[in-house]
């Protein structure tokens, strides 16, 4: 049985606006390096389809039965054609006619359709089943076309998408595909995605980022910060500055880095204290004072009802405070680590 396809396919004309200036520019497309403050074409899957199919220069289009006759004399199951842009490619590739015979006119007829790039990046892929009986019938074959990853920028060495929370802190990361020749493989389906941001990192060794929602380049640049400390119940004290050592603690029992010149510091040292249901203050009775340079100790005692002065000789000390009841350690956990089930 011989069986011919003619098959012309419907295109719809796509309005190229000039919103895509921008995506012919180096940034997105594949010759130069990235330009900061340009646009790239993600911020809509439409606009990267619109972009894709801009980018085809050649597509393919062949069939398949279990059931060819692939000795048949006539046989042109496959063929290949170039173009510019994707429904010119298209429109070359069903206009081409396909002969071929099958021994079993009941076979299903697989037919594939591919457009590439300048580069051989496949773009779109396209797909239709039937069978030779259908064919007679007067049936028409109508290839569904998916577009696939997208080439976009220059130059790259690696990328990815940081995934947002509804308060704008990263929760995911997602890395891309990058081609041998420095492309990224841009996944369609997440242009525009308001929760997105594309950071491309550039062989040069530069680190640009993009809002999918509003993708245009932004050079990422580093962070510098002058930032404090706090140890949980530590105190560091410049008693040059002020000679006074004066502390309210409500939980932890404090400790002290004092520094200081010879001289005499106030100390004035309290800790609350739950007693009976009712709020108390207690004052330690002693300080213990270490000298950090020499590593001596002394423990000095400390007024009941006021503050204390307290001489000091020149230098860098540690200090630790003597208590009756404020700050007691609790017990350790001594029940069951099961959940009680024994």
């Amino acid at each position: 049985m011989k069986t011919k396809i003619k098959y012309l396919g419907a295109l719809v004309c796509l309005l190229i606006t000039n919103v895509l200036l921008a995506a012919e520019s180096p940034t997105s497309g594949g010759g130069g390096g990235s330009s900061i403050g340009l646009e790239l074409p993600i911020w809509s899957p439409d606009v990267t389809r619109e972009y894709a199919l801009s980018k085809v220069v050649r597509g393919s289009r062949y069939v398949y039965s279990q059931s060819m006759d692939w000795d048949f004399e006539g046989r042109h199951s496959d063929t290949n054609v170039v173009g510019k842009g994707a429904e010119d490619v298209l429109g070359k590739l069903f206009s081409s006619e396909l002969v071929y015979r099958l021994t079993n006119p009941d076979d299903t007829i697989q037919g594939y359709v591919y457009l590439y790039d300048a580069n051989d990046n496949l773009l779109f892929y396209g797909y239709a089943d039937f069978t030779a009986t259908q064919l007679k019938q007067g049936m028409s074959p109508l290839y569904n076309i998916w577009i696939q990853n997208v080439p976009i920028l220059s130059g790259v060495e690696s990328a990815e998408i940081l995934v947002l929370d509804q308060d704008g802190r990263t929760v995911r990361r997602i890395d891309l595909g990058v081609t041998a020749g420095g492309q990224v493989l841009w996944q369609p389906w997440y242009s525009g995605s308001p929760n997105g941001i594309l950071i491309v990192r550039t062989k040069d060794g530069g680190l640009v980022r993009y809002d999918l929602a509003k993708p245009i380049s932004q050079k990422v640049v580093g962070s510098s910060e002058v930032a404090s400390f706090k140890v949980n119940g530590h105190y560091i004290v410049n008693a040059e500055i002020i000679s006074e050592v004066k502390i309210v603690e409500v939980w932890e029992r404090p400790t002290v880095f004092l520094k200081t010149s010879k001289q005499w510091v106030n100390i004035d040292v309290l800790g609350i204290l739950q007693d009976g249901g009712k709020a108390n203050f207690e004052r330690p009775t002693h300080v213990v004072i270490t000298s950090v340079e020499s590593g001596v100790t002394r423990t000095v005692p400390l007024n009941s009802d006021s503050d204390t002065l307290v001489g000091f000789e020149g230098g860098t000390f540690r200090l630790y405070f003597l208590w009756i009841k404020f700050g007691q350690p609790g017990t350790i956990y001594t029940g069951p680590t099961d959940g009680g089930k024994g």
